[in-house]
């Protein structure tokens, strides 16, 4: 029984208890001392009904090895030494067991990385491109200017019901693949469609098509979050965290990388320079809105619009359609490693199971204290 219990315990010290529980019955064994009677052989009963033989067998037979304690203790019952990556998993209903663990840089996972690395980019592109946009080249007003951000990454705090939607309405028994390729590719054509409305498009059509490309790859991010912990629960325990700490990485690369390219194909004279044309042929305009904010309109009014100003840093630049161009090739580049992405089919979850569940853990006072300082310090700011 002791051995039994060894194997299943998942506490070291109360395992460590049975054994030299199971060792000072050893011990007595060999004194003849095994229930209160000098020879074991007898065959006579202890006060629980068990007779000394049995009691030498399970002397001899059920103390445990080093090895079993070793196993037991680690919560390994079946440690491998064949140099396979396992660990325990009880991801999505799945029993507990035995799995390898999951190279994010294989063929049928790197999708995964390379989504996160994608986010980055279109997070970092549609956030950071609006203060250049927005404000330097239009002139909107801070007012304008705050509601276009909040507007753009709208779609954040509505993540839970993305979760939602993957976990309790699967495409084809998928939760996870099916709504990464669906996201990225909303957020391509919405990136297409701005590019397609010229260089002088609106403000409020450039946040409006920045707003729902965001749509797109907020649905993909969370369905990539949903395979990112599938993965996660497939790391040995020594490795735990490495997956969401390459998420991160790939995400801030991606932020870097798009950040870098704002600050210098936004750093000419057609964003910072006020009404500039590049063409020389293109007479200047006389909107007061324009003008009003250009010096030098006050020292040549005919010709000022062709010249450089001295707020641009560079004489070369990007337009906003060059710009949507290079953000949708990215994504749909990305989109084969989508595509090979592996994953079972898996029962859907019932929205009122998954509800409950949600209710249960917002009412944990480290969860609500949390929404509630978010909530307040946000409504202030």
């Amino acid at each position: 029984m002791n051995n039994h219990l060894l194997a299943r315990g998942k506490d070291g010290e109360f395992e460590m208890s049975l054994y030299s529980e199971s060792e000072s019955v050893a011990s007595a064994a060999k004194e003849g001392e095994v229930g209160g009677v000098d020879d074991i052989g007898t065959g006579k009963e202890s006060a629980e009904g068990v007779t000394d033989t049995e009691k030498a067998a399970f002397v001899t037979e059920g103390v445990p090895t080093e090895e079993s304690v070793t196993g037991s203790v680690t919560g390994n019952d079946n440690a491998s030494n064949d140099g396979t990556n396992s660990c325990v998993s009880s991801s999505d209903g799945d029993s507990l067991g035995k799995s390898e663990e999951k190279n994010p840089w294989a063929k049928k996972f790197i999708g995964i990385p390379i989504n996160y690395f994608s986010v980055g980019i279109i997070y970092g592109g549609s956030v950071s491109v609006l203060y250049p946009l927005l404000v330097v080249q239009h002139g909107v007003t801070s007012a304008f200017y705050s509601a276009a951000a909040s507007l753009v990454t709208l779609f954040w705090s509505y993540k839970i019901l993305f979760g939602l939607l993957c976990d309790c309405f699967p495409i084809m028994g998928r939760k996870w693949k099916p709504y990464i390729i669906i996201g990225w590719a909303l957020c391509a054509l919405m990136l297409v469609v701005l590019a397609s409305m010229g260089s002088g498009v609106d403000p409020v059509n450039l946040v409006i098509m920045l707003t729902f490309a965001n749509l797109g790859y907020v649905c993909a991010d969370v369905a990539a979050d949903g395979y990112m912990v599938w993965m996660a629960h497939h790391e040995q325990e020594q490795r735990r965290g490495k997956i969401q700490s390459l998420i991160y990485i790939m995400r801030s690369l991606g932020r870097i990388m798009i950040n870098l390219v704002i600050i210098f194909a936004f750093s000419g004279p057609a964003v910072n320079c006020p009404g500039y044309e590049s063409d020389v042929s293109v007479a200047c305009t006389t909107d007061e809105a324009v003008t009003s904010r250009s010096a030098l309109f006050e020292e040549n009014p005919e010709d000022w619009c062709h010249q450089v100003c001295e707020a641009a840093d560079f004489a070369f630049g990007l337009t906003i359609p060059q710009f949507a161009w290079i953000i949708a090739v990215i994504n749909l580049a990305s989109m084969p490693t989508y595509f090979m992405l592996h994953e079972e089919p898996k029962q859907p979850e019932k929205v009122k199971e998954v509800m409950s569940g949600f209710w249960v853990v917002i009412q944990k006072r480290a969860v609500w204290q949390v929404m509630l300082y978010t909530m307040v310090s946000k409504s202030m700011s």
